[in-house]
């Protein structure tokens, strides 16, 4: 796949992943005022978390599974294009045979990622809809999700490190994520304040 084409996609997938991290991050601070994630040990367990919920924070819960599910697509392409990129890196004298293989073992694993978290956000908002759905390795779907995720993001950054020594990209890829996910966050909640979501939401 052509270099440039690759790096395009890559900032493509990083600010729309940015965006909708923001979004999220406003829709679970208004729910409970911080942001909190959360292993539930069963399908019964998050049932019981989300009963105690009141409508409007029920509402804002269902509208961060399905934001989600745009996230997971974005960020999981993101971990796919990251690899991409760092293969299609000019390796010169560095022992690319060696890394090459790892490389395609972390792609993979985003996929594998993207996946799982799908499937997690299924168990969600099936769980929601439907009383008598149950998944007995609920917690252990989530618990791979995240370890395959990190071990992927995780992978990636320290090739691109180790290899490349390319530490100034990663802050700054870092303070971007952060700085555009306090903008939408802060925008979204502007927004809200002139038209809620919910009437529940109005304060």
């Amino acid at each position: 796949m052509n270099a440039f084409i690759i790096k395009l996609a890559l900032r493509i997938c990083y600010f729309t992943a940015s965006v909708i991290w923001g979004i999220m991050t406003f829709l679970q601070y208004e729910k409970k005022g911080s942001v909190k994630m959360t292993v539930y040990n069963s399908i019964q367990h998050f049932r019981d978390e989300f009963s105690l919920l009141n409508e409007c924070q029920q509402r804002l819960d269902i509208a961060t599974f399905r934001y989600d599910n745009f996230f997971i697509f974005f960020g999981g392409l993101l971990l796919v294009f990251y690899a991409l990129k760092l293969k299609s890196e000019d390796w010169k004298d560095k022992p690319k045979s060696f890394w090459s293989p790892i490389l395609t073992v972390l792609l993979v694993a985003g996929l594998v990622y993207m996946a799982l978290d799908w499937s997690e956000n299924y168990c969600f908002l099936k769980a929601v809809k439907d009383p008598g759905f149950d998944f007995l390795s609920f917690k252990a779907l989530q618990l791979s999700k995240w370890a395959t995720g990190l071990v992927a993001l995780g992978g990636l950054i320290l090739i691109d490190l180790v290899v490349f020594i390319n530490w100034r990209r990663i802050l700054w890829a870092i303070f971007g994520f952060l700085l555009i996910t306090l903008l939408v966050a802060g925008s979204v909640g502007l927004y809200n304040h002139s038209y809620p979501i919910c009437s529940a939401c109005k304060k």
